[in-house]
C-alpha cells in the first residue's frame, strides 16, 4: 500500500513539465528529522489491556510505556502558484518507538506476564502553504492541511508458558499544521539556482493520541 501511494504521489507531476530544458513551478523534496509521539506520560496501559482482552485473555491489570522519540524520513512534491502560495503532497515515515509492558491475566490461572511493545507510524498528506518572502534568499511560511495516518502496534511476550504475539493496526484522517523557514537559492547557477533548504515543524493530529505526533524536519528541495 505504501509503494502504491508513493507512486501515485510522484506520478501526479506531468512528465512534460520535468523534461530537460523546461521550467515549471513544480518541485520535489526529501528530508529527515526527529519526531515525538504526544502520548501523555508515554502511557500505553489502555491500549495494552484492550488488545490482551481482544485476544481472549481475562486481564486484571496492565501497564506499559514506550519511548516516544524517533527519527523520520519525508518525500514531497508540490506546486508554486506564486511567491506566496503553494500546494504540497507528502509521504512521511514518522519513525518507530519501543517499550515494555506488564500485566496480570486470570486465565487459565492468575499469571504475571511481561513483554515488549513496538510502534510504527507513517502518513500521507496534502497541505496548503502560505509564504512570505523576507529576503531574496529567505522566506517564512505556515501550512495547514489533511493527512491520512497509520499506526501499527506490536505486543509480544513469552513468559510463564504464555505466548503472545498481537498486531494492532489503526488508521484515520485528521488535521495537520506547521510552520517553517525556507533558505535559497543562493546562486543563479543553472542547477543550484533551483535548490532550496527548508527547516520545518509540523503537528500531525490523531495518531495514536488526539495530540498526535510532532515532527521537526530538515528538507532539501529542487524546483524544475
Amino acid at each position: 500500500m505504501k509503494k502504491s501511494i508513493l507512486t501515485a504521489l510522484f506520478l501526479c507531476i506531468p512528465a512534460s513539465l520535468v523534461q530537460a530544458g523546461e521550467k515549471s513551478n513544480w518541485y520535489l523534496g526529501a528530508g529527515a528529522g526527529i519526531t515525538e509521539a504526544e502520548v501523555f506520560g508515554h502511557d500505553r496501559s489502555k491500549i495494552i489491556m484492550k488488545n490482551l482482552e481482544n485476544s481472549g485473555l481475562t486481564v486484571s491489570t496492565a501497564a506499559g510505556s514506550e519511548n516516544d522519540d524517533s527519527h523520520s524520513f519525508s518525500l514531497r512534491a508540490g506546486y508554486r502558484f506564486n511567491d506566496y502560495f503553494l500546494v504540497e503532497g507528502a509521504y512521511q515515515d514518522l519513525g518507530d518507538t519501543d517499550g515494555h509492558f506488564n500485566a496480570i491475566i486470570l486465565n487459565p490461572d492468575p499469571t504475571s506476564i511481561s513483554g515488549t511493545l513496538e510502534s510504527e507510524y507513517w502518513t500521507v498528506s496534502l497541505a496548503a502553504l502560505c509564504r512570505y518572502p523576507v529576503l531574496s534568499w529567505l522566506g517564512i511560511y505556515g501550512k495547514l492541511g489533511l493527512h491520512h495516518w497509520d499506526h501499527e502496534l506490536k505486543i509480544k511476550s513469552r513468559v510463564s508458558g504464555v505466548s503472545i504475539n498481537i498486531t494492532d493496526d489503526s488508521d484515520g484522517n485528521d488535521l495537520l499544521y506547521g510552520f517553517g523557514c525556507e533558505f535559497g537559492p543562493f546562486t543563479d547557477n543553472s542547477f543550484f539556482g533551483n535548490v532550496k533548504l527548508r527547516l520545518e515543524w509540523e503537528r500531525f493530529y490523531g495518531i495514536e493520541d488526539k495530540d498526535g505526533i510532532d515532527a521537526q524536519t530538515l528538507l532539501l528541495e529542487y524546483s524544475f
